[in-house]
């Protein structure tokens, strides 16, 4: 009986092992799926950014061709006019080329500038407002400094002078009653 539970656990045990590999080995293949198909949909949408720039690009050298060879090839009286000079053209070529790629690069260079001004301000806000709240949190200390020291020279006073000042005061009694005293027995010896 125990012979026949253990070969039936162990036959549980095995059959869970196996469908759980080939359940990981099909969660892997259908993630590795997903990864390819959304790194093919990124090469795609990059190479149709890619190609659309460069036809952009390159129907702007072509209208500057096409406008070079439709002003340069005027047929007058089957003689060849030059109308415009060919490094003109060029210059013109480079200059729409270089505005189309630089255009982007201008466009991020004024937003990181926007940014960095807007940085720049909140930065300079922000240091405002803690050296205002430096400057209340020095003032509240300045106070709460002079009252400490006025209250402990209130309290070293009357711990220091009180004892001295009693005993003044004693001397002093202890001299006018000694006075007054030798007053009386100078008075009563004239007698």
């Amino acid at each position: 009986e125990s012979v026949v539970l253990r070969e039936l656990q162990e036959d549980a045990i095995r059959y869970v092992v196996e469908k759980s590999r080939s359940l990981g080995q099909a969660q892997t293949m259908r993630l590795w799926k997903v990864a390819y198909r959304q790194e093919k949909v990124k090469r795609l949408g990059l190479e149709r950014a890619l190609g659309f720039a460069g036809r952009k690009s390159a129907d702007r050298m072509y209208n500057a061709w096409k406008q070079f060879v439709e002003e340069s090839k005027r047929w007058d009286a089957d003689r060849y006019t030059r109308l415009r000079n060919e490094r003109e053209l060029q210059v013109q070529v480079l200059r729409a080329i270089y505005s189309s790629f630089f255009l982007a690069w201008q466009q991020r260079w004024r937003l990181s500038m926007a940014v960095k001004a807007k940085l720049k301000a909140v930065n300079l806000r922000l240091c405002l407002e803690i050296a205002a709240v430096w400057r209340a949190q020095v003032e509240v200390q300045r106070t709460l400094k002079l009252a400490t020291l006025e209250r402990w020279l209130v309290v070293s006073k009357s711990k220091t002078q009180m004892p001295f000042r009693r005993w003044y005061l004693w001397c002093a009694d202890m001299n006018n009653r000694r006075e007054a005293q030798t007053l009386i027995a100078s008075m009563l010896a004239k007698r």
